[in-house]
């Protein structure tokens, strides 16, 4: 776990922000990263005391969940169970998941059971709003990391994977012969990417400054610039 501190007020109290690792989009050393470029323009647009923890995996959402952090980045308020007790940030990203693999897997048929269950591998901790119970029926895998997916889906010791992108984006960057296949009908859920918070006083100001800063960085064109090929139209 690695923390870093904004402190522009001590009288403040003090925001702790669980930061979501993901491989090649947002990495605590990786400033060239898209989602690690993004947060360091809203840090810039924060007032008060914040601290910001990177967490592999899904430790991320285990800590907000268990109220050990403030807020939760990036993530949706689709995906959580108490909305009423969360406030969102303006999306600065969609996030879709799909089946990805050496064949097309659509998720019509994946929705029905089989003979033979498919083998899906998914990382551990996405629930794809709850829509992960509708693979009950199939044989889901859970892993702690896309990367491990693909090495699995590589060794054939599962059939496809269910990855959101632009998360996944570097496996199929990197991957050239045999290409990784996902079509529209492979399509599973869409979600905001966003900054996600318990609702408090301060929580409530520091969403509002996010937004603050979100809305200029999408009317200069910052935004798409920073996301480029990662930005995912909704």
């Amino acid at each position: 776990m690695i923390l870093l501190v904004s402190q522009v007020s001590r009288a403040a109290e003090p925001l702790r922000i669980a930061v979501n690792h993901i491989e090649g989009m947002l990495e605590e050393h990786n400033n060239e990263a898209p989602y690690t470029e993004i947060l360091t323009h809203l840090q810039q647009g924060t007032s008060g005391s914040v601290s910001y923890f990177y967490y592999p995996g899904s430790r991320a959402s285990k800590a907000f969940n268990e109220h050990e952090v403030d807020c939760l980045f990036p993530s949706s308020l689709g995906v959580h169970n108490e909305k009423s007790r969360l406030i969102e940030s303006l999306a600065f990203n969609t996030a879709k998941a799909y089946f990805i693999g050496y064949e097309e897997y659509r998720t019509e048929s994946l929705l029905l059971p089989r003979q033979r269950p498919v083998m899906i591998a998914y990382r551990r901790g996405n629930t794809f709003g709850g829509r992960i119970e509708e693979l009950v029926h199939q044989a889901l895998v859970e892993v702690n990391s896309d990367s491990q997916a693909k090495l699995l889906l590589d060794k054939g010791r599962v059939d496809v994977m269910l990855v959101y992108l632009p998360d996944a984006m570097h496996l199929i960057n990197q991957q050239k012969t045999p290409a990784l296949i996902y079509t529209d009908a492979s399509h599973f859920y869409s979600q905001n990417d966003s900054m996600l918070c318990h609702d408090s006083q301060g929580a409530s100001r520091f969403i509002t400054t996010i937004n603050e800063r979100l809305a200029k960085m999408q009317d200069s064109g910052a935004l798409k610039r920073i996301l480029s090929k990662a930005y995912i139209q909704p």
